[in-house]
């Protein structure tokens, strides 16, 4: 027997193993900057409205619409909040008329992608 097929099978078997392996964020990190970690949570239960908005309820009670997500995680998904104190350009020009926890800016890391997301009643 030669070693050239063990050879093949065992760079075919590394190949993959290193396909397998996932970094905590393979993205761009400087989406995250000026954000501040607040927390981890886990996904309870996920919805989408008739115009296509969505929303994650996470397991400690926040709700959040989600921009830019294709398909929605499914439950006991792992989510990492950060969150972005509004400005006070934003603070002096919509704080009449939003509620404050409204004018914070938030990413949500799910399944290592990051998403822009805002807090809702739903």
């Amino acid at each position: 027997m030669t070693t050239r097929p063990i050879c093949i099978i065992a760079a075919s078997f590394l190949f993959f193993s290193l396909l397998a392996v996932r970094t905590t964020y393979g993205g761009d990190l400087s989406k995250f900057v000026g954000y501040t970690a607040l927390g981890s949570s886990t996904v309870r239960e996920t919805s989408e409205s008739r115009l296509g908005e969505k929303y994650i309820k996470l397991s400690n009670g926040n709700v959040f619409r989600v921009f830019g997500i294709l398909l929605l995680p499914l439950p006991m998904t792992e989510v990492a909040i950060f969150v972005r104190e509004p400005t006070q350009e934003m603070i002096d020009k919509y704080g009449d008329s939003l509620p404050k926890e409204q004018l914070y800016l938030y990413k949500l890391l799910i399944d290592n992608e990051a998403y822009d997301a805002v807090v809702s009643s739903e």
